[in-house]
C-alpha cells in the first residue's frame, strides 16, 4: 500500500508542478487587451487588443455597407431591365401572332377576299 501511496503522490507532485509551469506562461505571456491598435499587418491575423478588434470590425462593417449599397443598385437595374425584357416579350408575341394570323389593322388581301388579313397562310 506504501508504495502505492508514494507513486499517487509523485503522480500529484509532477501534475502540480506541470500546471504551475503553465500558468506562470499563461500569466506572463498574456495578451495585452487594452493596449493601442498596432500597425496593420499581413491581412488575416487575428486581433490581440480590443483597439485592433474594434478597428477591423469597422473596416468590415464599412465593406458590409458598401456591398449593400452596389447589391441595392444593382437589384434596381435588375428590375429595370426585367421590365423592358418583359414589353419586349409582349411585343414579340403579338408580332408571332401576327405572323400567323396577321395583323388585324391591316385591310383584307385584295387578291384572296376571302383570307383575314395578311399572315403565314
Amino acid at each position: 500500500m506504501t508504495a502505492i501511496g508514494k507513486l499517487l503522490a509523485l503522480l500529484n507532485l509532477v501534475a502540480g508542478l506541470g500546471i504551475l509551469t503553465w500558468s506562470v506562461t499563461v500569466y506572463v505571456q498574456r495578451p495585452n487587451w487594452f493596449a493601442a491598435a498596432p500597425e496593420p499587418g499581413e491581412k488575416g491575423t487575428s486581433p490581440v487588443s480590443f483597439a485592433q478588434l474594434k478597428a477591423e470590425t469597422d473596416a468590415l462593417s464599412r465593406a458590409a455597407a458598401v456591398a449593400s449599397d452596389a447589391w441595392g443598385a444593382h437589384l434596381k437595374t435588375l428590375e429595370e431591365r426585367e421590365k423592358l425584357r418583359g414589353a419586349r416579350r409582349a411585343a414579340f408575341d403579338e408580332r408571332r401572332r401576327w405572323a400567323y394570323k396577321g395583323n388585324p389593322k391591316d385591310p383584307v388581301d385584295a387578291m384572296n377576299p376571302k383570307s383575314a388579313g395578311k399572315g403565314f397562310y
